[in-house]
């Protein structure tokens, strides 16, 4: 239920952003669940971002739970280092992200405008956590949004929010270690 009441929130931002909403996908992509191979290359060759990862970290005098980054690749190999939501456990994970779900976040960063975004948000107060979003394109050029003490824009919550999300799905599997 939390998931689908983010992603119902995330799809109402995209409606709500700035600009015309998109109708349709700016990628060619049956947006069900079911996936072609066939379709399946098409969409990879399309998708403007080899990875897509999420940094946190907490404060100094925050316990090191906080601690947390999650990689996401469009080859469908997903990684994640530090504390998982429901673990108590620091470790190092593996698993898979669904292509169409990764397509999902790469059009999603396009629509709420990732590339204009300033490189850094901060807020001036002392002990709050970092967020860092990072792209990496297919010619690894890479672009990366630092928002310290949750000061940037809301756009920029809700990709943050979407990767979470969709990192929540993954079926992660603990990396020996």
């Amino acid at each position: 239920m939390k998931n689908a009441s983010i992603v119902s929130f995330l799809l109402l931002m995209c409606a709500c952003s700035r600009g015309e909403p998109s109708s349709s996908s700016r990628y060619s992509f049956n947006r069900s669940s079911v996936l072609k191979l066939a379709e399946a290359g098409k969409i990879q060759e399309q998708l403007p971002y080899e990875s897509i990862s999420l940094s946190i970290s907490g404060s100094a005098i925050e316990d090191n739970e906080a601690s947390l980054d999650i990689s996401l690749s469009r080859d469908g190999q997903a990684t994640c280092e530090g504390y998982l939501p429901g673990r108590h456990v620091s470790g190092k994970y593996r698993g898979e992200v669904h292509l169409l779900d990764f397509a999902r976040i790469c059009e999603l960063l396009e629509q709420l405008r990732f590339a204009e975004l300033e490189p850094r948000y901060e807020t001036g107060w002392t002990h709050m956590r970092t967020y860092v979003l990072r792209v990496r394109k297919a010619d690894a050029t890479v672009r990366e949004v630092s928002d310290y003490g949750e000061a940037g824009p809301i756009e920029l919550w809700a990709m943050r929010a979407a990767i979470e999300a969709v990192a929540s799905r993954i079926e992660w599997e603990s990396v020996p270690g």
